[in-house]
């Protein structure tokens, strides 16, 4: 549904932000994120993960075994209410 990406002022850091509809959905962008993901590690440093809403128990697996190498996971899986409205160009 979304992919937004924000800079810090000094561009020195960048907060990504992937919005799916449903947990299946992210299931599916997950697989093969491992290999995609390692030409970008060779430049970028992640500083950890935000999930919010209630991810799959592969995902979950995915998760547990990046806060045990030491990055941040942080899970919030109920949602509570909001909406997302993208506006071109805001």
């Amino acid at each position: 549904m979304a992919f937004l990406a924000y800079a810090s002022d000094d561009g020195a850091e960048v907060s990504i932000f992937h919005v799916f509809p449903d947990a299946d959905a992210m299931d599916h962008h997950m697989q093969g994120v491992v290999e995609r993901s390692k030409e970008a590690f060779q430049f970028i440093e992640s500083a950890g993960f935000e999930i919010y809403g209630a991810p799959s128990d592969d995902v979950l697996r995915m998760m547990k075994q990046i806060a045990d190498s030491g990055l941040p996971v942080r899970i919030d899986p109920q949602l509570l209410g909001g909406y997302l409205h993208l506006m071109a160009g805001k």
